[in-house]
């Protein structure tokens, strides 16, 4: 479970795309290859064009020798996200 830490509403962080609009993300541009860069570009052209398509989250549950775990990573690479607060509790949810 994770906090809820909003700023204006939004929760922000650093890592994988987190599924949903591709515009609330922005791959780290020193850290990315320039495959993941474009793949991001060509997400968003696509959204922008109507086509909401969800990429998915970056999180994959695996399962292997009786330990399970969370792989990460997104053909995005690694960057910046932010998502709508989902907490009714939170001061900061419905401001614009």
């Amino acid at each position: 479970m994770m906090e809820c830490i909003c700023e204006d509403g939004w929760i922000k962080g650093y890592g994988f795309f987190l599924g949903g609009d591709p515009r609330n993300y922005k791959p780290d541009r020193e850290s990315c290859r320039p495959e993941e860069i474009a793949a991001w570009e060509e997400a968003c052209a696509r959204w922008n064009a109507g086509d909401e398509t969800d990429e998915g989250a970056s999180g994959k549950l695996v399962v292997a020798h009786g330990m399970a775990g969370i792989a990460c990573g997104h053909r995005f690479g690694i960057g910046t996200f932010k998502f709508r607060c989902d907490n009714p509790d939170c001061p900061d949810r419905w401001k614009p």
